[in-house]
């Protein structure tokens, strides 16, 4: 399972308005450090943000991507289908089925 591009917008938009102190350290990038470094200040801010999302999952002793589903789906309920089904999808990769894992 994979997020689309308007999810992952989504969720570090709606990260950084729930965290304003790290929005204002991730904004207050200028454009003159992304010239200084070749990049676009779109991908440092991007970067920045990704980088404090893990700080503020490894904090709450969480898997950063399960973390950021808090913030780029729309409920709970859609955060935990998702998460079981990333996790049936690499039991699948690895060749086990769901009933394999499960205590006899």
């Amino acid at each position: 399972m994979k997020l689309s591009t308007e999810q992952m917008a989504t969720g570090r938009e709606r990260f950084l308005d729930a965290h304003p102190q790290v929005k204002s350290q991730v904004l207050s990038v200028s454009q003159a450090v992304a010239d200084a470094l070749g990049v676009e200040l779109a991908e440092i801010h991007q970067s920045d943000t990704d980088k404090a999302i893990a700080e503020k999952a490894e904090q709450a002793g969480e898997d950063a991507d399960d973390y950021f589903l808090r913030y780029a789906l729309d409920s709970e309920e859609e955060r935990q289908e998702f998460i079981q089904a990333r996790r049936d999808q690499a039991l699948r990769a690895i060749g086990l089925a769901w009933h394999d894992t499960r205590e006899k």
